[in-house]
């Protein structure tokens, strides 16, 4: 008598068979064992089932996502996917694991992309990219500063499908390193500017192409009497006596 134990009732495999015409037909071969009273193989019964459709739409499946990788692997900004549930990085292209210098894929996004994180980032954008009804809310945008990389990126954010039809988070970031040091030292030369101009005794402003002012500096008020804030939004006429006034429009 064989040994129940190792005596396998159930078996269950895939075969790739060629049909009269020449075209494949995938099929699933399932076999039971019954045993007879003395517990002894009697028969076999092999179901056989056609699942060449099934077959075929994976194998369209993992071409096309093929194809969506390579497209992904030859841009110029990074590019990773992750779980919207368990953060895990489903994917990330070249020009990520080259920036990095590591591949990530199959670790917990936070431990990873940032520094000091000992849970999900606060700043995450899960809860932005998913309506109440499940549904993808299109891309959300905003930038950041990462420690890690010491670079800025304006984070494109947007809830897509997965291949197990599940929604899962794509962030594309572009690296704006460049600009941001453009814009700070802008306005560090501006704040100079300014308080260049607040430490002066004479009264500056600044008006529009409309001849609307825009800005005064501190000293109106020891001038004129108004604060900055007050005459903004007004013309050099709104201050002038009105013969002043038509002098003045006359002269120009």
């Amino acid at each position: 008598m064989q040994n129940l134990s190792t005596l396998k009732k159930r078996q269950i495999c895939e075969l790739r068979l060629k049909k009269k015409d020449g075209k494949p037909l995938y099929v699933q071969l399932e076999s039971n064992i019954i045993l007879s009273e003395c517990e002894e193989p009697d028969q076999y019964h092999i179901i056989v089932i056609d699942i060449t459709e099934r077959m075929q739409a994976e194998d369209a499946l993992k071409y096309s996502k093929l194809q969506f990788e390579a497209v992904l692997n030859n841009l110029d900004s990074s590019i990773y996917i992750t779980d919207m549930e368990s953060n895990e990085i489903l994917f990330m292209n070249q020009q990520m694991k080259d920036e990095f210098g590591k591949d990530f894929t199959g670790k917990i996004c936070w431990r990873f992309i940032h520094n000091n994180q000992d849970g999900p980032c606060e700043f995450c954008t899960n809860d932005k990219l998913v309506d109440d009804n499940g549904k993808s809310t299109g891309p959300y945008i905003w930038e950041i500063y990462n420690q890690k990389l010491n670079r800025w990126y304006e984070l494109h954010d947007q809830a897509i499908p997965w291949t197990n039809g599940k929604l899962v988070r794509m962030e594309i970031a572009f690296d704006i390193t460049e600009r941001k040091q453009v814009e700070m030292a802008l306005i560090e030369s501006e704040d100079k500017f300014r308080s260049l101009i607040e430490s002066t005794y004479d009264w500056i402003w600044e008006v529009n192409e409309k001849g609307v002012y825009t800005y005064s500096s501190p000293q109106i008020e020891k001038i004129l009497g108004y604060r900055p804030e007050e005459i903004i939004g007004k013309t050099p006429f709104d201050f002038m006596l009105h013969e002043n006034q038509e002098q003045t429009k006359l002269s120009f």
